[in-house]
């Protein structure tokens, strides 16, 4: 698991990044991980993110908006 440095103490970071380029079926083999999906992977497989078995939270990119 990736560290994170917070204030002044390492922990643990609970979350996965996914890549723009993911294909869904990634969401089967990381079932119950906390993942952080791109905008567009979110817009492109709405339906299998909305029935993901973990925490989902979407990244946005600077040139993005909600």
């Amino acid at each position: 698991m990736q560290k994170l440095i917070n204030r002044t103490s390492i922990i643990d970071n609970p979350w996965t990044l996914l890549k723009v380029d993911a294909d869904p079926e990634i969401l089967q083999s990381a079932a119950g991980k906390n993942l952080i999906v791109p905008v567009k992977f979110w817009q492109l497989y709405k339906n299998e993110v909305n029935g993901y078995a973990g925490d989902i939270a979407i990244w946005l990119d600077s040139n993005e908006q909600v």
